[in-house]
């Protein structure tokens, strides 16, 4: 794909941080996976300093290819979504140092599941439960308590 003038303006611009606001199929990404590159091609700014977060794993994924594409890589670039990458520094920064205890996140389907395995195993049975502790409802306070707990 050829570069218009204010894509071209936005891969060699010198700025650190900029602001690339546009309509859908206008380029945006592949005037990013053009900055990427020309700022690690250029040694403006090695391929382990740049941190890049998209939207969905799809995008993140197709992101690096493209860089790939472009220049060759001796080491990878931090990407993935912003709940991934969140979670990645919490376990690096916080869980590693002894901040935080480590921790997993459940994918919805799999909390859901729990959430109705603990609520069959109590005596009291799910109909006479107080809304508040139905399986969907007690998400948060289950939530809560595991990250409110004390560790051990």
């Amino acid at each position: 794909m050829e570069l218009n003038p204010a894509q071209l303006a936005a891969v060699t611009s010198a700025s650190r941080r900029l602001l690339i606001l546009a309509g859908p199929g206008t380029g945006k990404t592949e005037t990013l996976t053009e900055r990427i590159a020309h700022f690690i091609e250029n040694k403006a700014l090695p391929a382990s300093r740049v941190l890049m977060f998209t939207y969905t794993n799809k995008a993140a994924s197709n992101m690096i290819q493209r860089v790939r594409g472009k220049i060759s890589l001796k080491t990878d670039i931090r990407s993935g979504t912003f709940h991934s990458l969140c979670y990645r520094l919490t376990q690096q920064e916080l869980c590693t140092k002894g901040i935080l205890p480590p921790y997993k996140v459940l994918p919805e389907h799999h909390a859901h599941r729990l959430r109705r395995r603990l609520a069959a195993s109590t005596p009291t049975p799910i109909p006479r439960w107080p809304r508040c502790c139905a399986p969907i409802a007690c998400k948060g306070r289950i939530s809560w308590s595991c990250t409110s707990a004390k560790p051990s």
